[in-house]
């Protein structure tokens, strides 16, 4: 990106890292138990 150092990119961007950790988690269970589908219990 060009920046002049990591510490400065983490602090411009990380603010979208939850986000997009939610958004993975949910495709990745829709991959895994179906679109809809809800985790069991224990795993929620």
């Amino acid at each position: 990106m060009g920046h002049h150092s990591t510490a400065f990119t983490l602090d411009i961007y990380s603010h979208v890292i939850p986000g997009m950790q939610q958004q993975a988690a949910e495709r990745i269970a829709d991959l895994v138990l179906g679109p809809g589908d809800e985790p069991p219990e224990e795993l929620s």
